[in-house]
């Protein structure tokens, strides 16, 4: 369980996330427009969402999003 940070290019995590939930952050940077994210072909539900401001100038750079993958923690 715990945390594990996931690099760009890594298509799956190295540690045991079993428990009775499993959130998934994810940051998109710039513009986007209806943020969406999948585990084993299922549509996950965003919980939450906050604001990017890399430097302080009250302008939005980004948005990081909360999913939740609970259920999914065996690969189901």
């Amino acid at each position: 369980g715990g945390v594990e940070f996931i690099g760009p290019n890594n298509l799956s995590t190295a540690k045991d996330h079993g428990g009775s939930y499993l959130y998934i952050y994810t940051n998109e940077m710039g513009y986007g427009r209806n943020p969406i994210a999948q585990m084993s072909g299922q549509k996950l539900k965003k919980v939450d969402s906050k604001m990017i401001d890399i430097n302080g100038d009250r302008t939005v750079d980004g948005w990081e999003y909360k999913w939740d993958a609970s259920g999914q923690q065996n690969g189901q």
